[in-house]
Order: structure tokens, then C-alpha cells, then sequence
């Protein structure tokens, strides 16, 4: 299988296990995390035409710590409101597992 016939079904999978994962994330940030975490390819406006914008990865996306989201500031200070407590807690833990 190629193209988007793959395509849709393997980021609904992403989504849902990023939604799992981050129970009190907005659709917005479950998407703009997919797509912080997307591997970008080389080329002029990070797109060329044999993988478009990017290949999502879906360690990445369920593991990275994303400023703005679950407590981790941005660059001006500002970071939302959830706490480990809500689920806002990355990474794994010092076993391996998820906290």
C-alpha cells in the first residue's frame, strides 16, 4: 500500500494513540504535536514530491516534550495549565514504562 490509501489510516492510528496518551489535549494540539514531531524533508518549503511535508513518527509524537503543552514553557515563558497530575506528565520513566 501506498500514497493516501496508508496514509489516513496510520495518522488516525497516531491520533488515537496520542489521544490516549494526552486524555486532556485539544484536537488542535494533538494535531500540532503530530506535526512537531513529523520528520521534515529537505527542499524548498520542507516539502518534495516523493513524501509531500513529511512522515509523521509516532515515538516521537507520543514521547517528545512540546513547548506550550502539558507544563513546558515557550520561548516567552507561557506554558498551559495541566499539570503530571492530568496527564501531563511525558516521556517515559526511569523504567521504561509510561509514568
Amino acid at each position: 500500500m501506498q500514497g493516501t490509501s496508508f496514509a489516513a489510516p496510520y495518522v488516525a492510528g497516531v491520533v488515537a494513540l496520542v489521544r490516549s496518551r494526552f486524555p486532556s489535549l485539544t484536537a488542535r494540539q494533538v494535531m500540532d504535536r503530530i506535526e512537531a514531531t513529523a520528520q521534515h524533508p529537505s527542499g524548498p518549503g520542507g516539502r518534495n514530491n516523493q513524501i509531500g511535508y513529511g512522515i509523521i513518527d509516532p515515538v516521537a509524537a507520543l514521547t517528545a516534550v512540546i513547548p506550550g503543552q502539558n507544563g513546558v514553557p515557550t520561548a516567552d515563558g507561557r506554558a498551559d495549565s495541566r499539570s503530571a497530575a492530568d496527564g501531563g506528565g511525558e516521556g517515559l520513566d526511569a523504567d521504561g514504562g509510561w509514568p
